[in-house]
């Protein structure tokens, strides 16, 4: 049936896109995690008086701190394991935390322990998906490809997007595949990528063994493929690179030894090259450099167009107020610090000179972090872009 103008006559109307916002995961209640909503719209002024702490604290052009919004979501799961949330099927949060119980082989659909909570954005509603293979040895990577899914922890395995519901309005859950073991241990991870066709995925590793890079090419249908060693080098980013098809390159939190707080941005690699090829390291700090804020975690999150990203940085502040509070506190200890998060948004580009660059771009906005988070969570801040 064809969509009718506002005036009443046919011919449609192009619905307007979704505007999409920063969700940020807190464990920062005593039974588990919640979700928070920031607008980082720039009509949203990031200095709305009814949100500033008393406090004040100027930053870098920032008026003062604001208070995170109240939580959209609550997931109950054990707090301190940033590592089992992933984003999925473009508008829904994962949380695949371990069972009680420990085994997690048998993942069948129907028994409840088995399930993990799928939270979409867009909807509002709970979802549940079946707990992909895990044990508690493994550190899990969750890695995005279109609308699939790859986990990457105790085995290789593939979630492909939900079916279409069931005529009769039911809800038809994913399910996993298994994909062929890769050659190294998920604890080794240093940094993955994906090929913007899709079908290619790069992984470093070199945590405490010797470097190296394999890529995966996904088979017929995505549900074989094989994994191939690229030689004896890292992929230059911390985690998860994104990649930015205006700047023809992946983009991630560099790993160069001297360019800790700067981004890395990697020319693709074909899936065959025995060798890296050029990356480029920004000329820009995205960390904060005010001698008052020790770095303590950030996230990347790419915002999808116009070569434009969010880096949630946690920072801590030593607080000589917070000191005369706290119980039993000598002063020959150090001062206690209390912890925000310093979101910048930025968009890269390549001067004239070829340098990545963010140019006069960035805009930084600073939240308080409840007390209750673990420090894990701030180590590795859980961030989503939907």
């Amino acid at each position: 049936m064809q969509g009718q103008r506002a005036d009443g006559r046919g011919g449609g109307r192009t619905a307007k896109p979704r505007r999409r916002h920063l969700y940020l995961v807190l464990d920062d209640w005593s039974l588990g995690y919640s979700i928070r909503k920031i607008d980082l719209s720039s009509h949203s002024h990031p200095n709305d008086p009814h949100q500033l702490l008393a406090a004040g604290v100027r930053r870098e052009g920032s008026v003062g701190e604001q208070l995170l919004p109240s939580a959209i979501f609550r997931v109950v799961a054990q707090r301190g394991l940033p590592m089992y949330f992933a984003g999925a099927f473009g508008t829904k949060i994962m949380a695949m935390h371990l069972g009680d119980d420990g085994d997690e082989a048998d993942t069948h659909p129907v028994v409840p322990k088995r399930l993990v909570t799928a939270f979409d954005v867009r909807t509002r509603a709970m979802v549940f998906c079946p707990r992909p293979k895990q044990d508690r040895m493994s550190y899990p990577f969750y890695i995005p490809v279109g609308n699939r899914l790859l986990a990457l922890s105790a085995s290789f395995q593939l979630l492909n997007p939900p079916e279409p519901n069931h005529p009769t309005g039911q809800w038809c859950a994913p399910s996993w595949h298994e994909l062929p073991e890769p050659p190294f241990d998920s604890r080794v991870v240093t940094s993955y990528a994906v090929h913007p066709d899709g079908q290619v995925i790069f992984v470093s590793i070199g945590k405490l063994i010797a470097p190296a890079t394999f890529s995966f090419q996904m088979g017929e249908g995505n549900m074989e493929g094989r994994w191939e060693p690229l030689g004896d080098w890292i992929l230059p980013f911390e985690g998860g690179a994104h990649y930015d098809a205006k700047l023809n390159a992946w983009v991630g939190i560099s790993t160069y030894p001297d360019g800790i707080g700067h981004l890395s941005a990697c020319d693709v690699i074909p899936g065959r090259q025995g060798q890296c090829l050029t990356w480029k390291v920004s000329k820009e700090t995205f960390f904060s450099e005010d001698p008052e804020e020790k770095h303590v975690g950030a996230t990347l999150v790419y915002m999808g167009h116009s070569s434009k990203f969010c880096l949630v940085e946690c920072v801590c502040i030593e607080d000589k107020h917070l000191a005369g509070r706290v119980y039993n506190y000598r002063e020959e200890s150090p001062l206690p610090c209390r912890y925000l998060f310093r979101v910048s948004t930025f968009a890269l580009k390549y001067d004239k000179n070829g340098d990545l660059t963010a140019g006069d771009s960035r805009r930084v906005r600073y939240y308080s972090v409840p007390g209750e988070t673990t420090m894990l969570l701030l180590k590795y801040p859980v961030a989503f872009w939907m």
